[in-house]
């Protein structure tokens, strides 16, 4: 269990507190060590109201979140002259009272949906598991009542968590989330897998339980645009601590400290990549009659070239993923494919092992992709040990350093285990993962999902620097127009399979533009 202490507010003052605000946050602290990772929090919430957090990664947006359930990560000090939730100081209220919040007045769904889930249990059972610890009824009921949340979240599937999409995932978290009717929902970028308009669809259904249940909701997210039509208030954390307070209900302010207005300039869309002089030789990954039974579509065909992206975008659950480990050969699927002049679909054994060296893969849930149990600096460097064992200790610490520090991160997030990082952070590790390999292929599915607005912007920048100086072929899967538009030289509209040079607006009305003008 962390160290925490906490100082209750006692008398008229408490009381005046627990009957205005289900929320009432004073002089809040999360510590690790000498480090403050929160510090001076104040804020209060009422009921029915809709706060959004912003910030930018690692500002302390979850970790604020976490500290209202009373999850504060162990190893962490914390703090605070009071901590009320829906009555409760959470800093000294007993395990039992906590697990009654938890799930039965207080819904939560984490921003890592995969993490979140039973990877052993159909997403039915699970939602219906969390109707049952809190509220007593027949079974009959509880399976009615499962059946009413997943049609009202707009999961028409019951299926394990591996085999939903990110966004039908994220449904479903959703859905156990409201199982027993909350006072308070807190949502952790609950948008980040879904494309445009579920995620439009999801927060409308997030406004109408508010509305009609009196729910107050806090809405953690990097969207400055999603905060100002969905939010009466944004809180925006800079470095632990609250930089300012936004009234959205007062029209569209502009934010006035420095971190506000960046997060609202960097939600622009970038000036589109430079052209691609194509060479005469072969592409570097060149795809033919893949097929994919499951979703029903055409066979997929494609070829990029070096120092190009091709985005393939539609919305989620049509199969951008499923996409992308076909081409990793993570699945089996009919079809060739040719990487670096290489029949890859035919290889077996070592030498499938050998050329996985030049293609490398992101996933969507980078969080459940990287080892809790190894530290950031052992998980990049296995890559190393296994296709580079010719590197001195020294070659491969200066490879990790220069990975990170690439992509902004302090190099003494090294000694770190992903646990106790951000969500936006595990994202970044697991891109540098795959680039300090130096693969002639990178696959990157939803590579902005986690990342704040300030961050994505630095991460095309990034991206379109290193394809310039290292020439690899990149293939996005993403519902993200803005980092389309500023990565990728074609797209590849989904379900249709339609090819366009240009960037479609919206993405699912693409003007077939003709496959790839040397090879298509």
């Amino acid at each position: 269990m962390p160290w925490i202490r906490a100082t209750p507010t006692t008398g008229a003052a408490a009381r005046d507190l627990l009957l205005m605000n289900l929320v009432t946050v004073r002089d809040l602290v999360v510590a690790n060590g000498a480090q403050f990772l929160l510090e001076g929090v104040h804020i209060d919430i009422a009921s029915g109201e809709s706060v959004a957090l912003l910030g930018r990664s690692g500002a302390g947006k979850t970790l604020l979140a976490r500290a209202l359930l009373g999850l504060i990560p162990c190893g962490l000090k914390a703090s605070a002259t009071s901590l009320i939730v829906l009555g409760t100081e959470i800093l000294c209220a007993p395990p039992v009272t906590l697990r009654t919040l938890r799930g039965g007045k207080i819904g939560f769904v984490f921003q890592d949906s995969l993490d979140a889930l039973d990877p052993l249990r159909r997403v039915g059972a699970q939602i219906e598991e969390a109707i049952a610890l809190h509220q007593p009824l027949s079974r009959a009921s509880r399976q009615a009542r499962c059946e009413s949340l997943m049609a009202e979240v707009c999961l028409d599937r019951d299926d394990y968590p591996h085999a939903l999409s990110g966004g039908e995932r994220q449904r479903a978290a959703l859905a156990i989330a409201l199982a027993n009717d909350p006072d308070l929902l807190i949502a952790d970028e609950p948008t980040s897998a879904l494309d445009p308009d579920r995620a439009a669809q999801l927060l409308a259904l997030i406004d109408s339980a508010r509305c009609k249940r009196q729910l107050a909701t806090i809405f953690i997210t990097h969207d400055f645009a999603l905060a100002r039509h969905h939010a009466r208030r944004g809180v925006v954390l800079e470095r632990g601590r609250i930089a300012e307070c936004i009234e959205f209900s007062a029209g569209k302010p502009l934010p006035r400290t420095e971190i506000g207005r960046a997060l609202a300039a960097a939600a622009e869309p970038p000036a589109p990549p430079a052209p691609v002089l194509l060479p005469a030789s072969l592409p570097l990954l060149n795809v033919r009659d893949l097929t994919l039974p499951r979703l029903k579509l055409p066979p997929i065909n494609f070829a990029v070239v070096p120092g190009e992206t091709l985005a393939i975008i539609g919305p989620s659950g049509v199969g951008k993923t499923t996409i992308l480990l076909a081409i990793a050969r993570l699945i089996r699927s009919p079809g060739t494919i040719h990487l670096s002049g290489v029949d890859f679909s035919s290889l077996r054994g070592a030498k499938l092992r050998q050329m996985r060296r030049r293609l490398q893969i992101l996933f969507q849930e980078s969080g459940a992709s990287l080892s809790p149990r190894m530290t950031v600096g052992a998980i990049i460097d296995e890559g190393l040990l296994l296709h580079h064992p010719d590197l001195t200790v020294a070659q491969r610490g200066a490879r990790i350093a220069e990975a990170l520090e690439t992509l902004g991160l302090d190099l003494r997030i090294i000694a770190h285990h992903p646990q106790a990082l951000s969500g936006g952070e595990c994202q970044r590790i697991a891109i540098a993962r795959a680039l300090v390999l130096r693969p002639d292929v990178l696959l990157l599915d939803e590579p902005s999902a986690a990342l704040d607005s300030v961050t994505r912007a630095n991460l095309i920048t990034t991206l379109r620097a290193l394809q310039v100086e290292r020439r690899f072929a990149c293939v996005v899967a993403t519902h993200d127009p803005v980092l389309a538009a500023g990565l990728a030289h074609r797209w590849l509209s989904l379900p249709r399979l339609t090819l366009s040079l240009a960037p479609p607006t919206p993405y699912t009305n693409a003007q077939s533009g003709g496959d790839h003008p040397s090879y298509g």
